[in-house]
Order: structure tokens, then sequence, then C-alpha cells
């Protein structure tokens, strides 16, 4: 099996280096938001975008689960956000995180190798380092692998199907991960909110751990979801 140590000191600066078009152009459209205050999701860019800039798939993921891109759904005709078990990675928009844009800044982008052919050094800055820590990070739910990270950390991974579970990291990853949603578990033949199925579903989220970064629970009301990131790591 390949391990990191097989691609190092400069594996991650070569990999920049092939994204240079994709990264350029989404931290060029985080400094437009900040130039007229503007959200920064209006200048996001779409998939087919990143597509034509060289980034691939697997690019994207590596990115997401690196804590570099942020992502959220398309808006349909009545400004919604799409939210459905059909939405794929052609619905998503992307834009570049605050820690992306530490990493992704102009010097390190653009940096060319030195004149012995080693790339120069990417080692965070200080400024980098405090975007690397714990109140930056965000969960990750890639639905297709059910797999949940946060940051680049595993945090749990279902070897088999989990419906109710699904639905609710799904509604969370579709969102951009706001604190709590509203539950997505489908309404009871009394019309009512099943309260106690969303505390079993809860409950289940948070077993299986494979290190415990994230802590899901309720409201109190029965109707929404609350996710936090843990001070203390495991």
């Amino acid at each position: 099996m390949w391990n990191l140590e097989q691609f190092t000191p400069h594996g991650e600066q070569r990999v920049f280096e092939r994204l240079r078009g994709g990264l350029e152009a989404l931290y060029a459209n985080r400094f437009y938001a900040a130039d007229l205050q503007q959200d920064p999701w209006k200048f996001a860019l779409h998939f087919a975008e990143l597509r034509e800039l060289g980034i691939t798939r697997t690019d994207i993921q590596w990115l997401l689960h690196k804590g570099i891109l942020h992502r959220r759904p398309t808006v349909d005709e009545t400004n919604s956000l799409l939210r459905s078990a059909t939405t794929t990675l052609s619905d998503l928009l992307f834009i570049l995180s605050d820690k992306g844009c530490s990493y992704v800044s102009p010097a390190s982008v653009a940096a060319a190798p030195t004149s012995d052919g080693d790339a120069p050094d990417l080692e965070p800055t200080d400024t980098q380092a405090a975007g690397d820590s714990l109140s930056e990070w965000r969960p990750c739910w890639n639905r297709h692998d059910r797999e949940l990270y946060f940051g680049d950390q595993l945090v749990k991974k279902f070897s088999v199907p989990a419906k109710n579970q699904e639905l609710v990291l799904t509604a969370f990853e579709e969102e951009g991960w706001p604190q709590h949603i509203d539950s997505p578990l489908p309404l009871t033949k009394s019309g009512e909110v099943a309260a106690v199925r969303l505390r079993d579903t809860i409950k289940r989220l948070n077993q299986g751990h494979q290190a415990k970064y994230v802590t899901f629970h309720g409201n109190g009301s029965g109707s929404q979801i609350v996710w936090h990131r843990n001070d203390t790591l495991h």
C-alpha cells in the first residue's frame, strides 16, 4: 500500500501547481466578494466551470476534505436550495474557504521551483495555522461513499445504508452545515414529526465514530437537530 511518506516533501506543492488555474480563479472570486462587501456565494463557481479550469471530481473531493473548498447546492427558480436525493455534483456551487485563502495565496500558488529543482516549502504561516484551528472546520458528508469527515479526519463510515441518519447528514451538507437544521425526516401519518424517531436517529448518529470530533443533539423541541464540534478531541 502507498503511504504519505512516499509523496513528501513536495507532493502537496505539486498538486497545487497542477490546480493553479482553478485555485487562482476561486481566490480571485473571494477577493471580489471582499472588495465589494458581498456574500462570497454570489461569486461561487459551478462544477462545470471548475472542470474547464482543470479541477476534477477527485480534486474536489480532496479539496473538500482538506477544508480548502466549501460547497452548497444551487437554487431553483423559486430561489430555494435544491435538497433532494438526486442532487449531484453538477448541482453544487463552490467557493474557497478561509483556510483555502490562506493556503492558496498568490505567493504560494504561483511559487516556482527553485534553481535546484526543489519546490518551495509550503509549511503554514502563523495566519494559516490560525485558519487551521478547530473553530474554522466544518464537517463534510460524502453521501456516495457514506463517509462523514471533519476537516481531513474520518469521523464515521457507514458500511450499510442508514436512511434516517443519511437524510440528516445530507440535509446538513446541502445547507452548508449551519449549527442547526429542521428535521428532514418524513412526517408521520398524523402529520407531525416523530420526536422519538428523531431522538433515536440522533443517538445513532453519535455512535460508531472513529474520531470524536462532532456531536449531534436535539434542541428540545423534537423538530430540530444541532451539531457542535467537541472542544476536547479523543
